[in-house]
């Protein structure tokens, strides 16, 4: 297997791993700006790069690659599958 690296990347991370990140984005991802107002001061506005999926697995390998943190979201329905969110903000979103 081709241990391909991006040039100049201080993580290491491999560019099929990169290049399957973007296929998940594509398909059960987004990209925003997530809004922090506090009392008596200005807003800020953070980057945020979200993977919803309902495999455990894919969620916690995109937290060892990229960092974020993991919400459990359990189905409202017993028809349905519980939720795993992958989410990134701030600096590392970007």
């Amino acid at each position: 297997m081709v241990q391909a690296t991006l040039q100049g990347d201080a993580q290491g991370t491999r560019i099929w791993d990169l290049a399957y990140t973007a296929g998940l984005m594509d398909g059960d991802g987004s990209i925003g700006l997530h809004r922090q107002h506090y009392r008596g001061r200005n807003a800020s506005y953070n980057a945020l790069v979200q993977v919803s999926t309902v495999h455990r697995g894919l969620a916690e390998w995109l937290q060892g690659i990229f960092g974020g943190h993991i919400v459990e979201r359990k189905p409202k329905s017993p028809r349905h599958r519980t939720q795993w969110n992958w989410t990134r903000r701030r600096d590392g979103a970007a």
